[in-house]
C-alpha cells in the first residue's frame, strides 16, 4: 500500500495540469519567511546591508522590491540568513478563516460517501496528495521562483545600470548663454569654431599641482597650464602660501584673458573643489567687472568618468608625455563638450566602463549581459544623433562612437575608417560608401541613415 500510495503521489506531481495549477497559485500566494543564523546574529548589525530583512515572516513575495531578493540570496550564500518559501501563512495555523493549501484542494480528490470502505480510501487519497505537495511539488516551486524572483533581481540591476547611463549620455553638448554666442570676439574664426573650453583637475594630495587643458571646439588640446599653489587657501595662515596662491591666480587670469574659453570645468575630487569653483567664479567676474572678457561659466564636474579614462590604456596611448591629472583635465573637458564621445572612450576590449560605480549591486550580475546593456544604452544614443565620419577620421577620439552605428560594429566600423584613410579621401556622400568603400547592400541600408555628412564643412575644405 505503502509503494501504491507512493506511486500516486508521484503520478500526480508529474502532471501538467496539476503542476501548471500548483505553480500559478504558487506565486501568486508564495510567502517569504527569512530568519538569521547563528553567524547572522552576531555579524548583522544596523550598519549592514541585510538589517532591514534580517527578520521576515510571512511577507508576500509580490512585495519585494526592485534588488531586495538579490540581497537576501547573497546573505543566504554568506551563511548569515536561512530562506523559507511557501504557499501558506507559518504560525498562524487556523487562524481566521485562512486554510492549507492542501485543505483546499484535497476535497478535489475525495469520494462523498460515508461506508467505511470510502473512508479508509480517503485517507489513503489525502495522503498521497500530501505527500505529492511536500515532498515532490512544493520543493520544485520552492525552487522554480527562487530562480525567477533572483533573475528579476538582476534584471531591476541592469535597468537601473542602464537608466544612470543614459543619464548621463543624454545630456547635449554645452552651449553657452545666447549672447555670448552673439559675441564676435568670443567666437572669433582664429580661435577655431565650436566651444572651446578649460579643464582643471587636481588631486587630492595636498601638495600636487593643478593642471588646465584648453581644448578647441574640436576636443584637441591646444594648450595647457601648471598652478603647483592653486589648492593653496587665500586665507591661508602662512604668508608664503598666500602669495603663492596670488601668484597662480594672476596666471589663471591672464591665460583665461589670453585664451578667452567659453566655460572652465572643475573635477569634484573632493570638498577643495568647491573652493576652487569659488577662486575661478571670483577671477572671471573680476575679469567681466573691468569689461576684459565676456561672461564664462564655471561648471563643477563629477570627475569618475576623467579618473576612469586618466588611468586607462587609451589616455596613456594618446597622451603620453602627459601626467595623469594632466589627461584627467583632457577628459573633463571632453565631458562638458559632449557626453556621448566622452563615455565612449571607456567603451573599449579592457570592458573598463563596468569600472564606473553605476549601482552598487552591479558586481553581482553577469557581466556580459550587464555589458549588452550598457551597449545597447550608447547603440540608442548614438543613433537618435548620428555619426559624422570625416569628423572621426579628423578626431580619433571620437572614432569609438561609429562602432555603435546601425550595421556597423567594431569590426565594420574600423574597416570603413581604414579603407578612407588609405584612400586619403574624406566621405562627401552616401553613394561613397559603396562605390569606394565596397559596403554590401544590407549594411548600407541599414547604416546610412545614421551616418552624417557635414557639406558645409566639406565645402570649407575644398575653399581653403
Amino acid at each position: 500500500m505503502e509503494g501504491a500510495c507512493y506511486m500516486v503521489a508521484l503520478q500526480i506531481a508529474r502532471e501538467p495540469l496539476v503542476r501548471q495549477v500548483l505553480r500559478q497559485t504558487f506565486q501568486e500566494r508564495a510567502k517569504v519567511n527569512v530568519a538569521p543564523t547563528k553567524k547572522g546574529k552576531k555579524d548583522v548589525d544596523e550598519a549592514h546591508y541585510a538589517y532591514s530583512f534580517k527578520y521576515l515572516k510571512n511577507k508576500p513575495v509580490k512585495e519585494l522590491r526592485d534588488e531586495q531578493f538579490l540581497k537576501i540570496s547573497l546573505a543566504k550564500e554568506e551563511s548569515l540568513l536561512t530562506i523559507d518559501l511557501s504557499v501558506d501563512m507559518k504560525g498562524v495555523d487556523g487562524y481566521g478563516s485562512d486554510q492549507s493549501y492542501f485543505e483546499e484542494i484535497k476535497a478535489f480528490y475525495y469520494r462523498d460517501e460515508f461506508s467505511h470502505q470510502v473512508q479508509e480510501w480517503n485517507r489513503q487519497r489525502t495522503l498521497a496528495i500530501e505527500r505529492a505537495l511536500r515532498q515532490f511539488l512544493y520543493p520544485q516551486m520552492a525552487k522554480e521562483l527562487m530562480n525567477k524572483l533572483l533573475l528579476e533581481a538582476k534584471e531591476c540591476v541592469m535597468k537601473a545600470c542602464s537608466r544612470k547611463l543614459y543619464n548621463w549620455l543624454k545630456v547635449a553638448p554645452y552651449r553657452p548663454d545666447q549672447q555670448v554666442e552673439e559675441d564676435e570676439d568670443l567666437m572669433d574664426e582664429n580661435q577655431g569654431k565650436g566651444i572651446r573650453v578649460l579643464g582643471i583637475a587636481f588631486s587630492s594630495a595636498r601638495n600636487h599641482p593643478v593642471f588646465c587643458a584648453l581644448l578647441n571646439g574640436e576636443g584637441e588640446v591646444t594648450d595647457f597650464l601648471r598652478l603647483p599653489h592653486f589648492t593653496k587657501r587665500r586665507n591661508a595662515w602662512r604668508e608664503e602660501e598666500r602669495e603663492k596662491k596670488a601668484q597662480d591666480i594672476e596666471t589663471l587670469k591672464k591665460f583665461l584673458l589670453s585664451k578667452k574659453p567659453h566655460v572652465v570645468t572643475v573635477g569634484g575630487e573632493n570638498r577643495d573643489a568647491q573652493m576652487l569653483v569659488e577662486d575661478v567664479k571670483r577671477i572671471v567676474h573680476e575679469l567681466e567687472q573691468g569689461q576684459q572678457l565676456s561672461s564664462i561659466g564655471v561648471e563643477l564636474v563629477d570627475n569618475e568618468l576623467a579618473m576612469l579614462y586618466m588611468n586607462s590604456k587609451k589616455s596613456e596611448t594618446e597622451f603620453r608625455d602627459y601626467p595623469p591629472v594632466l589627461r584627467q583635465a583632457v577628459s573633463l573637458a571632453r565631458r562638458i563638450q559632449d557626453p556621448l564621445v566622452e563615455f565612449a572612450q571607456v567603451c573599449s576590449p579592457d570592458e573598463d566602463i563596468l569600472c564606473l560605480k553605476l549601482h552598487p549591486m552591479q558586481d553581482h550580475v553577469v557581466k556580459e549581459e550587464l555589458l549588452g546593456a550598457l551597449y545597447c544604452e550608447f547603440i540608442n544614443r548614438v543613433n537618435e544623433v548620428g555619426v559624422d565620419v570625416n569628423r572621426a577620421i579628423a578626431h580619433p577620439h571620437s572614432q569609438a562612437l561609429l562602432q555603435y552605428v546601425c550595421g556597423l560594429g567594431a569590426r565594420k566600423g574600423t574597416h570603413l575608417l581604414k579603407i578612407l584613410k588609405q584612400n586619403n579621401t574624406r566621405l562627401e556622400n552616401r553613394t561613397q560608401l559603396v562605390t569606394m568603400c565596397h559596403m554590401g547592400p544590407k549594411v548600407f541600408i541599414n547604416c546610412a541613415g545614421f551616418i552624417k555628412i557635414d557639406t558645409a564643412s566639406l565645402g570649407d575644405s575644398t575653399d581653403s
